[in-house]
């Protein structure tokens, strides 16, 4: 026999579909949540909020991805529900859908606006971001609110409420859109849309060129070092997150006020003292250091990048000097400028004019993670890597050093510094070819170990600050054919020693630093 029909009398009944229960309860929970939002929006101290409040906020960069879609599939099963001729289960899934993108975006919401007292944003994109996003939270709970209502009159034939609720809807997902775009300029710059545009789509939509491109230089000599050279630089790494739309850690480095004024940690140049120049040490610091600039996850700095800037700050740290003003140009330096200004092929020398072959980037992979060390590439266009061995907590031994044998050619660039070598470990040394640059500062190297250096014919740059070398071991670097510069600040060795190596090597510039303190009667034996 069949069930006998009955009147609900516009009371929900055992048959009531579970979804509209839960639609009627939960529409009134998520309200109340939204009006807990603004009233935390009020009574939070937002000059030193607690840390755990920031800590909730950092799960904003999570929470926001659900309502995005989950409104954006709400809208799709509504559209899709008017084309079916039993869309029942559809709309019911489109209300438990929207339920929990309403709730998502209260969290969101809340959690974006506690993301938010971090600081490091532009003030006004930050404040259309977050209201936008304010009323995007509203307006999905306002479009819940509506759906329930026209869920309840729907057997009353008012269609009024539906039309609201399906306009709510709409316009909350082009606001939602909206939104997002506006923190993903927060977070990655306001040109990220428009950043690797291809050049014929960027002149369709009337967008400019970048200004972190690389250009072509006309006149090098005429080529200013900041505008030509490093603000490229910092265009392309770092304005991202320290630019107009987000100033992390307080700095901007899109202006020169911004570079001249520096950061919570301080000045950030140093004219005419690179190594005393926090830009210089945060992009050379190990991967793993949690100060490394760029942060780990982002593409690090070339090494041609770093000497750039390196360079520029040697040079003065001006913001109008040119190319032709300066004193000498480093090759990596030289070698970015070639690629710029297509000079003649003559002007490379070293081995930065060599044939090289490149490395292979398996090879490079293997070796980074089974020694754990850095190797990055000196310069686009060149086959020549930089292999970063600095401040290891085990010594370093002849085998660790035989694991690069396969990019001995490569190696243009060693840092050794502040590791403790092995004895063998130096012969190894003088079986890469094509070595330039060697830093040994802070090192156990000693006299007997710079003989075995007889043979790195292309060897330019030799530091050897902190170590405990003295004259005897110098003249073993009178056999090096091109040595430039090199560091002897904090060594053993004498002003003497040092001018009779200049008289040999008339290109060599030797840096003595500071004297080191007298030794004592009790050292002297050492």
């Amino acid at each position: 026999m069949p069930p006998r029909p009955h009147s609900t009398g516009g009371r929900e009944t055992p048959d009531t579909p579970p979804l509209q229960k839960l639609n009627s309860k939960s529409s009134i929970a998520v309200v109340l949540g939204l009006f807990a939002l603004f009233a935390g929006l009020v009574i939070v101290d937002r000059s030193e909020p607690p840390q755990w409040l920031l800590f909730l906020g950092s799960f904003h960069v999570l929470l926001i991805h659900f309502p995005i879609a989950l409104l954006l599939l709400t809208l799709a099963a509504e559209v899709a529900s008017r084309f079916l001729d039993d869309s029942r289960a559809l709309q019911r899934a489109a209300t438990l859908i929207l339920f929990v993108a309403a709730g998502s975006a209260v969290l969101a919401a809340g959690a974006g606006f506690l993301f938010s007292l971090q600081g490091g944003y532009q003030d006004r994109l930050l404040s259309w971001h977050k209201w936008l996003g304010l009323s995007v939270t509203a307006g999905a709970v306002a479009a819940l609110v509506l759906r329930d209502a026209s869920a309840k009159l729907e057997r009353r034939g008012s269609k009024a409420i539906e039309r609201a609720y399906l306009a709510v809807l709409t316009i909350t997902v082009v606001g939602v859109a909206t939104a997002a775009h506006l923190g993903a300029s927060l977070s990655h710059g306001t040109g990220y849309f428009s950043r690797h545009m291809p050049p014929v789509l960027r002149s369709m939509m009337g967008i400019s060129a970048t200004g972190g491109s690389a250009v072509q230089i006309v006149d090098l000599d005429s080529a200013v070092i900041f505008k030509d050279l490093v603000e490229p630089v910092l265009q392309r790494r770092c304005v991202t997150c320290h630019g107009e739309s987000k100033q992390q850690g307080s700095l901007r480095l899109d202006s020169a006020e911004g570079i001249g004024h520096g950061g919570e940690s301080g000045r950030l140049v140093v004219a005419g003292k690179p190594d005393q120049s926090e830009i210089v040490r945060r992009t050379t610091l190990p991967l793993y250091d949690k100060e490394r600039m760029p942060p780990d996850g982002e593409e690090p700095l070339l090494v041609a990048e770093t000497e750039i800037i390196r360079w520029w700050i040697a040079e003065g740290a001006s913001f109008e000097r040119t190319v032709a003003e300066t004193a000498s140009v480093p090759p990596p330096v030289q070698t970015v400028l070639n690629r710029l200004s297509g000079p003649p092929e003559e002007r490379k020398r070293g081995v930065y004019a060599l044939e090289i072959a490149a490395p292979d980037p398996a090879v490079v992979d293997r070796v980074q993670k089974k020694l754990g060390i850095e190797l990055r590439v000196i310069a686009e266009g060149l086959p020549l890597l930089e292999a970063n061995v600095s401040r290891r907590k085990n010594p370093v031994r002849p085998a660790d050093v035989e694991q690069m044998r396969p990019l001995f050619p490569q190696i243009a660039w060693l840092d050794l510094a502040y590791s403790r070598l092995d004895r063998g470990v130096l012969p190894l040394l003088a079986e890469m070819p094509h070595l330039s640059r060697l830093y040994l500062q802070g090192t156990n190297i000693t006299d007997e170990d710079l003989s075995k250096l007889g043979s790195l014919k292309f060897l330019e740059h030799l530091n050897l600050y902190g170590t405990p070398v003295t004259d005897k071991g110098l003249k073993y670097l009178a056999e090096l054919p091109n040595l430039q510069s090199l560091y002897l600040w904090q060594t053993r060795v004498t002003e003497e020693a040092a001018s009779k190596l200049q008289q040999g090597l008339p290109q060599l510039v030797v840096n003595l630093g500071a004297a080191p303190p007298p030794s004592s009667p009790e050292g002297s034996e050492e």
